[in-house]
């Protein structure tokens, strides 16, 4: 038969037992408030095909596709591994939304720029338009994405000032001028 033995817990064995359930408890919290954090980025992606496009030519605008550290802000909105270089941009002065379609997993958006100019190496070519461009999404894994047209940045003026001002020709002559230019824009 079995003999009821009562167990005794030396008080070191019960501080032991009470610390590793404190350590535990300190992990499933720590790992419990990692899960919100991540469940609230996947909130902050926008959920429509404009919202998408608009956050894009936001992150465009801030010139996030000039530095490798920010271009993965960019990238998170479009189909692409990686961006394409260019050796110019155009800076604008804003974009406006206009119609939105899709039909299943494809959308469409279009974009009106309120184009400035452009600058190409440390010349700033002012040349006012309208430019108006069709960004193509598709919904994939939940989320939708621009897959179309890899364009060359575009550039909010601030943002404009800032990479001419990084650009190795920005201390020359024309470097000089293209900055006094871009900093007379509204």
């Amino acid at each position: 038969m079995f003999a009821l033995v009562p167990r005794i817990v030396s008080p070191i064995a019960f501080q032991a037992t009470r610390s590793s359930r404190q350590r535990l408890a300190t992990l499933l919290v720590l790992l419990s408030g990692l899960l919100l954090i991540d469940i609230a980025r996947a909130d902050d992606y926008p959920g429509a095909p404009a919202s998408v496009t608009a956050a894009y030519l936001e992150a465009d605008g801030a010139g996030q596709a000039l530095a490798s550290r920010t271009a993965p802000e960019l990238l998170q909105f479009t189909m692409w591994r990686q961006l394409d270089k260019f050796d110019s941009f155009a800076v604008v002065e804003s974009y406006d939304i206009g119609e939105v379609g899709w039909t299943g997993n494809k959308a469409d958006v279009q974009i009106t720029y309120h184009v400035l100019g452009f600058v190409t190496g440390a010349t700033f070519t002012a040349k006012p338009a309208l430019k108006e461009v069709f960004f193509s999404l598709e919904k994939s894994k939940g989320r939708w994405r621009i897959v179309s047209p890899r364009l060359p940045p575009h550039l909010f003026v601030p943002a404009a000032i800032a990479a001419l001002e990084k650009a190795p020709a920005s201390d020359t002559p024309e470097g000089q001028a293209s900055l006094g230019k871009l900093r007379a824009l509204p």
